[in-house]
């Protein structure tokens, strides 16, 4: 909504055109009295509206009323405030991240009139396009909103947005911003094992990522034994691979033997290598 100050203006004359100096005169607005300004040299009385945003939007009646005194009658007089919504503007930050980073986007929402602070608005957020969240301004005109760096965006720069749709105060605006995306660190384990020769063991792979040690899944981790491949397995959602392995009777010797977990790699995640040991009894 219009907010900026403005002065209102009435000029008082008697019935022979002549002007009439230091009288009082109360300003109305739609009836009800917003100030009282004396008349100058020339007649006119001047009074400033600073909060027009009070009467909101649309037209209203602006008068103006001499009281009248021991030589000049009452007079009154009848004009029209007409108070539009006011334009806005939004700021916005840029973030980048890694998958499994939290990152937090600020705007600030003003008028263009005034520069002052639009509070209660609702900001949609959206990442290429697509809604991510909402959040209102504050008494400020800030509203913030934390995001989660998933996979659904892939590595890259995207387009952030903010956007205030208007209501019947303010018109609508919108900031544009990017989140760049880059490829997190991944970390592999295993668990150590013990069993006896010819006995079937479940080999174990946890594959998380260092940003926040959540979970990657659905991600193919390949198993060795003592450097030699012995199959794979596929994370699932708490970022476990397993493979059954059946430890051979005739060549493998008793003692400790080299676990290696390899995670290749992807476009979201580094690739990492971990290992454990297998105790042949």
């Amino acid at each position: 909504m219009y907010a900026k100050p403005f002065s209102v203006r009435a000029t008082l004359k008697d019935g022979h055109g002549a002007i009439l100096v230091l009288k009082d005169v109360s300003f109305l607005i739609d009836g009800n009295v917003i100030g009282t300004a004396t008349t100058n040299v020339g007649g006119v009385a001047t009074l400033s509206v600073p909060t027009p945003s009070l009467y909101g939007v649309g037209t209203h009646t602006l008068s103006c009323s001499f009281a009248g005194d021991a030589h000049y009658y009452a007079s009154v007089g009848t004009s029209t405030l007409t108070v539009t919504p006011t334009n806005t503007k939004i700021t916005l930050n840029s973030a980048t991240g890694k998958p499994g980073n939290t990152r937090t986007f600020s705007v600030k929402l003003t008028r263009t009139s005034d520069g002052g602070a639009v509070a209660g608005a609702t900001i949609t957020f959206r990442i290429d396009g697509n809604v991510i969240g909402m959040s209102n301004t504050d008494g400020l005109g800030k509203a913030n909103f934390s995001y989660i760096i998933d996979e659904v965006y892939t590595v890259g720069t995207h387009t952030v947005t903010a956007d205030f749709g208007g209501d019947g105060n303010d018109i609508g605006s919108l900031a544009k911003s990017t989140l760049t995306i880059q490829q997190a660190t991944s970390k592999i384990r295993s668990l150590k094992l013990s069993a006896a020769k010819g006995a079937t063991v479940t080999l174990t792979a946890i594959l998380t990522r260092t940003t926040d040690n959540g979970a990657v899944a659905n991600r193919k981790v390949r198993f060795q034994i003592d450097g030699a491949d012995v199959g794979s397995g596929t994370t699932d959602a708490n970022g476990n691979a397993t493979l059954s392995y059946s430890i051979p009777n005739d060549n493998m010797f008793v003692g400790n033997h080299t676990i290696t977990v390899l995670f290749d790699g992807d476009n979201f995640y580094t690739t990492s290598t971990g290992g454990s040991l297998l105790t042949v009894r």
